[in-house]
């Protein structure tokens, strides 16, 4: 589905990302993690053409720039934003269930699993929780082929946060390549299949959850999961 050789970003006068790597299948998700400005969301967004990049970069067999049918097929919850400030939540769903071919009842179910706020309320007077409840249903609904999702449930409660992940596992199921970003280890444990670790703009690290978590229980206490993280970003390949 997306194919990234030897990709680099440059915001000003300095690299954010380098010699990057990867590839996304279909079916499959992979975890990108790393601290904070290690170069996870420039690169999400190099992916998706919104900023621009050196190297080669393939979206769906083709290397030119997506147009309107391939961007329908790409599902996109960015870091902050993802609606227009002057829709409502329903008519930003709406329209892109009606842009994906989505039925009534898919997009309903969304809906509803997510609890996204269907009044005429704008988005500009929603909540953060709410608007990115809204980002993630417009990014889920109708099928895409392809999801980029840059921490997708920040905000979110616990539950909504376990809805909510497990509609993107089912969105993989259904045959979607997945680039999830999260700090929550939880999340990579319960619906990834590989992870990508980057540190200072950098691929440092990949493999099978067993490859760098091991087989062995992981402790959810807030110390063990930091720990946990601060082991993997700071190990090199």
């Amino acid at each position: 589905m997306l194919a990234a050789t030897s990709l680099s970003v440059r915001r000003g006068r300095a690299d954010v990302v380098t010699d990057l790597t990867l590839r996304l299948d279909e079916g499959r998700i992979t975890a990108l993690l790393g601290p904070n400005g290690s170069g996870k969301t420039s690169s999400m967004l190099a992916f998706l053409g919104l900023l621009p990049s050196r190297g080669s970069l393939e979206r769906f067999g083709s290397q030119h720039h997506p147009d309107a049918r391939a961007r329908g097929a790409i599902g996109f919850v960015p870091q902050e934003g993802g609606i227009p400030t002057g829709a409502t939540a329903l008519e930003w769903v709406s329209l892109q269930a009606e842009l994906r071919g989505a039925s009534a009842a898919t997009t309903a179910r969304i809906l509803d699993a997510l609890q996204v706020p269907t009044h005429r309320r704008l988005a500009r007077r929603l909540s953060g929780g709410e608007r990115r409840r809204v980002a993630l249903a417009a990014a889920l609904v109708g099928n895409p082929r392809l999801l980029v999702l840059d921490e997708p449930t920040a905000g979110l409660d616990p539950e909504l946060r376990a809805f909510a992940i497990s509609l993107i596992c089912e969105a993989a199921r259904d045959g979607a390549a997945v680039l999830l970003s999260t700090h929550l280890l939880d999340e990579v444990v319960e619906c990834a299949d590989s992870i990508v670790i980057m540190r200072d703009g950098r691929i440092v690290r990949r493999g099978s959850l067993n490859e760098l978590l091991g087989e062995e229980p992981i402790s959810w206490s807030p110390a063990s999961q930091a720990q946990t993280l601060r082991n993997l970003f700071g190990e090199s390949q």
